[in-house]
This record gives C-alpha cells, sequence and structure tokens, in this order.
C-alpha cells in the first residue's frame, strides 16, 4: 500500500507539474517576442502617424500583439497632483484584464477611456465609475472599463487619440520573430518623418522571468521524484530479500528469480502509475480552465512511459545486483 500510494503520488505530481512547465514555456512563447519603439518629431500630422503604424505592422499583422502611442514618456506615478498623461492603445490581450465595463471595440473612434485599477484606487474613482464623466486636461472622457495590472493610468482607443492628442512616440509588441533587417527596411521608408527608434527582440523563452523559474523547478522535482521512487523499490527489493533467499535454498534458478524481481516491481509499480494517471487526466480539464497546466492526453501517456521505463530499467538492474548476492549466499561466503 505504501509503494502504490507513493508511486500514485509521484506520477500525479510528475504530470501535474510537467503540465505546469507546458503551460509557463507556451506562455512565453505567445508573449512579447520582439518590439520596435519609434520617436516622432513633434507636430507631425495624423495621417503621417496612421501611414507609419500601418506600414510597420504589414511586415506581419497577424503577429501584432499591441500598438501603443503616446506623447513622449509615459509617467506611471498615479499621485493626486501629478500630470497622469493619456495614451492611445490596442492590444489583442488586454480584454482578458478587464474587471469592470467592457474593452475598446477595433477601430473605435470615440472620447471613451480605461482606467486602470491601481489608479482608480488612488484617485477615489468610485467602484462602479463605467459611464461617469472624467475630465482628463482639456478632455472629457467616458469610462467604459477597469483594467487589472495596467502599467498605464488611462487608456483611450487607438484611432481617437491620433486624431486628438499629439504623438510623439510608438510602441509595437510583436508575438512572432521579426528580423531587425525587416525592420530597418520599412523605417527607412519614411526618412525624415521617423527622428529616431529601438528594436528589441526576445529569441529564447529562457529570456523570460516566469519560464526560467519554472524550469529550474520542474528539474528538482523530477530529481526527487525518481530519487524517491528508485528508495521505496529498493527497500521493497530488501524487504524481499529473505524470501529470495528461501527461493534459493528451493533451487531456483538465477534467470527464474531475475524475471521473478523485475515482474513484482512492475506489477507493484503499475497500480501506483495507472491511478495516478486517471487521477490527473480525471482532473485536467479543471486545470486547464484555470490556466495552470497546459498538456495534451499524448504528453500524459509519454511521461507515464518515460516513468514505466524508468521503473522496469532499474528493476533489471537492481534484480541482477540482487541475484549477484545471493549467488555469493549460496555459496557461502
Amino acid at each position: 500500500m505504501i509503494i502504490v500510494i507513493s508511486f500514485t503520488v509521484s506520477v500525479f505530481g510528475v504530470l501535474f507539474y510537467s503540465g505546469y512547465f507546458a503551460y509557463s514555456y507556451y506562455d512565453s512563447l505567445e508573449g512579447e517576442v520582439c518590439s520596435v519603439n519609434i520617436s516622432l518629431p513633434p507636430l507631425i500630422s495624423s495621417e503621417k502617424v496612421y501611414d507609419i503604424i500601418s506600414g510597420i505592422t504589414q511586415v506581419s499583422s497577424d503577429a501584432v500583439i499591441s500598438i501603443t502611442v503616446s506623447e513622449g514618456d509615459i509617467n506611471d506615478n498615479y499621485t493626486i497632483g501629478n500630470l497622469i498623461p493619456v495614451i492611445g492603445k490596442y492590444s489583442i490581450q488586454e480584454e482578458e484584464k478587464i474587471l469592470l465595463g467592457r474593452y475598446f471595440n477595433e477601430n473605435e473612434n470615440n472620447p471613451v477611456v480605461l482606467v486602470s485599477e491601481g489608479c482608480a484606487a488612488i484617485l477615489g474613482i468610485s467602484d462602479a465609475p463605467i459611464n461617469e464623466i472624467l475630465t482628463i486636461g482639456l478632455s472629457k472622457l467616458t469610462i467604459i472599463g477597469i483594467l487589472l495590472n495596467s502599467e498605464y493610468a488611462y487608456i483611450t482607443p487607438l484611432d481617437y487619440y491620433i486624431e486628438n492628442y499629439p504623438v510623439t512616440k510608438i510602441s509595437i509588441v510583436y508575438n512572432q520573430n521579426i528580423t531587425n533587417k525587416e525592420m530597418q527596411l520599412i523605417i527607412s521608408e519614411y526618412g525624415d518623418a521617423i527622428a529616431d527608434y529601438t528594436f528589441r527582440k526576445q529569441t529564447s523563452p529562457f529570456l523570460n522571468k516566469t519560464f526560467l523559474p519554472s524550469l529550474i523547478q520542474i528539474l528538482l522535482i523530477y530529481s526527487f521524484t525518481f530519487i524517491n521512487i528508485m528508495l521505496v523499490l529498493s527497500l521493497w527489493q530488501q524487504y524481499c530479500l529473505e524470501r529470495y533467499k528461501v527461493y534459493y535454498v528451493c533451487g531456483i534458478q538465477d534467470k527464474q528469480l531475475f524475471f521473478n524481481i523485475v515482474l513484482q516491481i512492475v506489477i507493484v509499480s503499475f497500480f501506483g502509475i495507472l491511478i495516478g494517471s486517471v487521477s490527473y487526466l480525471v482532473l485536467l480539464p479543471l486545470f486547464e480552465h484555470l490556466s495552470i497546466v497546459k498538456e495534451s492526453f499524448f504528453d500524459c501517456f509519454l511521461i507515464v512511459c518515460i516513468v514505466l521505463l524508468l521503473v522496469i530499467t532499474f528493476s533489471g538492474i537492481y534484480g541482477k545486483k540482487i541475484v549477484r548476492k545471493l549467488e555469493i549466499y549460496k555459496n557461502g561466503e
């Protein structure tokens, strides 16, 4: 029973943390891969801003995560008395962060604003501010939603900002690989319309802050899990050693004993592996719904096969070791 429970917990843990690691891996790949930040000269026309954005996003329009426009560097000091700038933005991922209200419609050009949760708390905006009028400078904007964990205080639709505010900064984030050479080629077409630009690229998930800790964690969990499995099997073999001596006295052959040892380990391990795997598969839809793990049935099957293969390999090595010990016992050494 101890062995079955140990295997059940070990296999369930390996499958769960493999799925957790897979989620971290795919999440890092689906996030920012590269980005371009463009500085524009002052008093540039809204038509030129539209032209630059459309030209750059055509590098790979399906790969664009977000487009942000602003006047100069963005101040994130959300305290009363500080000038908190408005920015224009559209993001395909930010809609998931809406706590209250709605996100912008694509190509929306209305005087509406999203407010960050942190900014709303500091500035004392009401708990249900939808449709309230917010006066920012000379503008009156209607609040349509509250954003969770936003790095910007006030966010307006991209088109509305470009047509009503000066734009000197454009930031575009991609979730697919775009080379610096491609970006230089596009930028060069606009000449003096672009004062400067910086291109940043993240080519490996190992550069992601959440992926590397997950990798270290899963390696440690694998190590401790397999050490636990090997120790449990070793204890099982030590427990059976006296019985093996009786087998030898009764005339069992070395091959028969070796087969018996391997078969016992596989049978004892199988029930724990089966229970752990079935338990994980039953709970997998819940884990995926909660965005904890990301794993398919094939991945589960592959990991279980690896665990079983390690058990069989260990049982073969350990079986030979037991046979050698019993040969020494048989010879009275």
